[in-house]
């Protein structure tokens, strides 16, 4: 066991260079944790502290001394006030599960965000947000019981491969891009966040709790958007395909702005969209009123069922016959 405690004072395990400390690691009754050098490897589960600080080091499980690490052994566990990082930090293990007490203490920064060589991670702040660069080719939001819970903060995670999850996700914003074409698939009921951001070349499935809105979107596949209550926008959306149901509201769909080829719409109150290039339907159960804007043509390849129905666009097609 390698522990540190003080009485009042900073609790600090670390400076060792390109050493590793192994066994279980924990710093108790200090006011600071922490961690400093070049690579620390810990092996062992858990790191605790008031204080948590990760500067140009590793926090793994990992021992084979090498850097960038590589990913493996067993999880990772920080719970501290605070967890301060500088530099290029990892985090490399199975799973990483990382809470912070302190009060608008955020995990990472934009310029230092939090290096994880894991294939699973959950984090909790309190109402501070959280910045993540996912580099194994996959990563799942959820270890164990527990998922991301940033309350007010934000989260921001740019990924390598494709994002998951099996625990839900509480965020003032998400802001959430994956390379080579991985899919973003969030689709927890549990999940509550204000506004969303995705950005990947394949396909994106969001769903809200409440009531989700669109802040940014740019998906080459398809874009799912599922509410229990309203779906709305207050930036452009760019995808091949968008599929939205608001389960408990309306869509508003209006900026000028929006690429979308097909879209398939449905909504227990209104739902209104707008297109700037040529805009097809492939199936609408709008309860209220359907608006549809586009700057070029609209068609449509599957029925529509409205209550009310308002088209604008330079050719209009609907001529589907419906069901027998």
């Amino acid at each position: 066991t390698v522990a540190a405690s003080g009485d009042g004072a900073n609790a600090q395990i670390g400076n060792f260079g390109d050493g590793t400390a192994t066994g279980t690691v924990a710093a108790v009754a200090g006011n600071a944790f922490s961690m400093s050098g070049t690579q620390f490897v810990v092996d062992g589960q858990t790191v605790s502290g008031s204080e948590a600080v990760l500067g140009n080091t590793v926090l793994s499980d990992v021992t084979d001394g090498v850097e960038p690490p590589v990913a493996g052994g067993g999880a990772i566990t920080v719970s501290a006030q605070s967890f301060t990082t500088t530099g290029t930090p990892f985090v490399a293990g199975s799973s990483a599960d990382i809470s912070l007490s302190g009060s608008g203490k955020s995990l990472g920064s934009s310029s230092a965000p939090l290096q994880l060589l894991v294939d699973a991670v959950a984090v909790s702040t309190s109402n501070a947000n959280a910045y993540f660069t996912a580099l194994e080719p996959s990563l799942s939001i959820g270890v164990g019981n527990d998922g991301i819970d940033l309350g007010t903060g934000s989260l921001f995670l740019t990924s390598s491969g494709p994002v998951s999850q099996t625990q839900a996700i509480e965020a003032g914003a998400l802001n959430i891009s994956s390379a080579n074409g991985g899919a973003i698939t969030l689709t927890n009921s549990g999940n509550a966040f204000n506004t969303a951001s995705v950005s990947t070349s394949g396909n994106a499935s969001l769903t809200d709790g409440s009531s989700l809105s669109v802040s940014s979107a740019t998906v080459g596949g398809t874009l799912t958007l599922a509410s229990a209550g309203s779906i709305s926008q207050t930036g452009a959306i760019s995808a091949g395909t968008v599929n939205a149901a608001a389960n408990g509201g309306d869509i508003t769909l209006t900026n000028s702005g929006n690429t979308i080829g097909t879209a398939s719409l449905t909504a227990t109150g209104n739902a209104s969209l707008t297109d700037a290039s040529a805009l097809t339907i492939s199936g609408a159960n709008v309860a209220g009123t359907l608006t549809l804007v586009d700057t070029g043509t609209i068609g449509q390849s599957g029925a529509i069922t409205a209550g009310t129905l308002n088209a604008n666009g330079t050719s209009i097609t609907l001529t589907n016959i419906g069901p027998d």
